[in-house]
């Protein structure tokens, strides 16, 4: 497995406030196999959900502690270059300072969530994305899932590696290609008498739009020429009245007269004065041309207005019947004329609607073609990666004193004549997103036992290894920096705990573990053991963890041993557990 680096990273420090029954409370973690452990009850669990609801999982308002406004999580992870966190800060472009990575999420009452990332907000959904690579969470919900044969060919898959990843990802994206093709055929496959209804539809929508012969800014043209039709007789009233008082009539006591008259005086006085009349004047002849000008313009204007009674109708009606249109085929006539266009080829589509189903049919065929070279090599290389995973997990058994199992992947196809199908050795075989393969994990863990799915085994402690196998060659390839392990001691006793504990105590050496446990069998053999427990105050419950040092270890591993009354015997078989775990000789792992 190698030794752990750190730039792949580690859990360093875990801080919670007002989080189910915690107040506050603050973890420092170390590298090595850290362990859990408190009485029943205790809220050790607790820890471990905080930790998933930093990296983006589901919250609900029973984890906000009573009578707290909002509850804050903090999670700091050590970084470096290179590793896959790293890349991911850069790719969300945030800031990266002290080789740290910290995940802060503050949820308050009413629901609203702020996460941070090294201090900046971020998404829920980039949350997700940064934090998948950071660690590795077994706990109940997960050995449910083991059983699942989807997520059983999912592990085999990652077992496999870039190769064989690579080749389902083809797979994948021709499936759906197909998956979509298939889709557009049968829509295309519909009844004839549907066909001839929606041919003759879509033409009387065609024709009916065609015949306005529309043009795009028409109605706004046309809105325009309605207004002054609408008001041509108030638009000559008025402006004759302009035009009378700007140059009067025969009197010539119009405003242009008067003031052609005041610039023909002011000009026989600006003689006496012209350094103050002659600017004076300057600005009456200006008025004067400008006045000109604006009665010229006005007569223009008088000379285009037309009341046109057959007109105004026209354009009425004109735009009456645009209204129609915009009302049955969109908001404006540039939406209608796009309607035009989307039934134009509609019908295309259904008038040569035979030509596209056998240009499908080719395609499709063609990718099925493609898809069945490709889903036989999987099936291959699964199959071959299968022998290799058996070993591995038989191997890891072995270490967990299940050295007689038997493990074995078991392949199959279903036929099915439904759905998408692939012909493969004249068989029509299901086809999936992953390929044609099934697999199910059987297992005898007894000789002489014939194998049986893992859903069938009685023993939790026998899934909890076997669970723990996969951890450990999963986390082989996939150098998880952090395992995380809640009740991977479900169902065990203590002979089975020491060998889950010496297996434990192995992968600390190479990866940072941490793990809540009740039995003293695998607590014996933690680099560094915590201890929680409830504490009352001020009426309240709370939530405390406490580092142990070596004697208050001891006393806690004779705890797990003897329960409440602590004896001389049960302190020195701790004593004696913790000395022999630390004699571990490291196997490979």
């Amino acid at each position: 497995m190698g030794s752990l680096k750190k730039e792949e990273g580690l859990l360093t420090s875990l801080s919670i406030k007002n989080y189910a029954i915690v107040d506050e409370v603050s973890l420092e973690l170390k590298e090595g196999l850290n362990i859990l452990t408190g009485e029943t009850g205790a809220g050790k669990s607790v820890l471990i959900n905080a930790l998933l609801l930093s990296l983006g999982e589901d919250y609900s308002e029973d984890m906000l502690r009573t009578g707290a406004d909002k509850l804050v999580i903090e999670a700091i992870f050590e970084v470096e270059k290179n590793s896959i966190s790293y890349k991911r800060l850069k790719m969300f472009d945030l800031p990266i300072e002290e080789e740290s990575l910290i995940l802060s999420r503050e949820i308050q009452r009413d629901g609203k969530t702020k996460i941070r990332v090294n201090g900046r907000v971020i998404p829920l959904s980039s949350l997700k994305i940064i934090s998948e690579s950071l660690l590795d969470i077994h706990g109940q919900h997960e050995t449910q899932s083991l059983f699942k044969e989807e997520r059983q060919l999912d592990l085999l898959d990652r077992f496999g590696g870039s190769e064989l990843l690579s080749l389902r990802e083809k797979v994948e994206k021709l499936f759906y290609k197909l998956s979509n093709l298939e889709k557009e055929k049968n829509s295309l496959l519909i009844d004839e008498k549907e066909k001839t209804r929606r041919v003759e539809f879509l033409t009387f929508e065609i024709e009916e739009i065609e015949r306005a012969k529309l043009e795009v800014t028409e109605d706004e043209s046309l809105e325009k020429e309605r207004l002054i039709l609408a008001n041509a007789q108030k638009l000559l009233d008025t402006l004759t009245e302009i035009t009378y008082l700007l140059k009067g009539g025969e009197e010539n006591l119009g405003a242009l007269d008067l003031l052609k008259k005041g610039f023909k005086n002011l000009s026989e006085i600006a003689i006496f004065d012209k350094e103050n009349l002659d600017p004076i004047l300057k600005e009456f002849e200006a008025l004067t041309s400008h006045t000109g000008d604006l009665l010229y313009s006005l007569e223009g204007y008088k000379q285009r207005i037309e009341a046109n009674p057959r007109r105004l109708s026209e354009v009425e009606d004109r735009l009456d019947q645009i209204k129609r249109l915009k009302k049955k085929y969109g908001n404006s006539i540039t939406e209608v004329l796009s309607f035009k266009k989307r039934a134009e080829e509609e019908l295309k589509g259904i008038t040569h609607q035979e030509e596209r189903i056998e240009e499908l049919k080719r395609e499709i065929e063609r990718i099925k073609d493609e898809l069945r070279v490709l889903c036989i090599e999987l099936n291959k290389k699964r199959k071959e990666v299968a022998i290799s995973f058996k070993k591995e997990i038989e191997k890891e058994l072995k270490n967990l004193a299940m050295d007689k199992a038997i493990f074995e992947v078991v392949f199959s196809v279903s036929e099915d004549k439904n759905g998408i199908t692939l012909e493969i050795d004249h068989k029509k075989l299901c086809l999936f997103p992953w390929g044609i393969d099934s697999i199910e994990f059987m297992i005898s863990t007894n000789p002489g036992e014939e194998i049986k799915p893992l859903i069938k085994i009685a023993s939790g402690g026998e899934l909890s290894r076997i669970m723990l196998a996969l951890k450990t060659v999963l986390a082989q390839l996939d150098e998880v920096p952090t395992l995380v392990f809640d009740e991977i001691d479900q169902g065990i006793g203590g002979k089975v705990g020491e060998m889950i504990g010496r297996k434990l105590k192995n992968i600390g050496k190479v990866r940072q573990v941490i793990c809540i446990t009740h039995l003293s069998q695998i607590a014996s053999f933690a680099d560094h053991h915590y201890f929680i427990s409830k504490k009352i105050k001020n009426g309240r419950t709370n939530l405390e963890v406490k580092e142990l040092k070596e004697k208050e270890k001891v006393l806690e591993v004779a705890r797990m041993l003897a329960g409440t009354e602590i004896t001389t015997l049960a302190i020195k078989h701790a004593e004696e557990m913790i000395k022999n775990a630390e004699k571990v000789i490291t196997d490979e792992v």
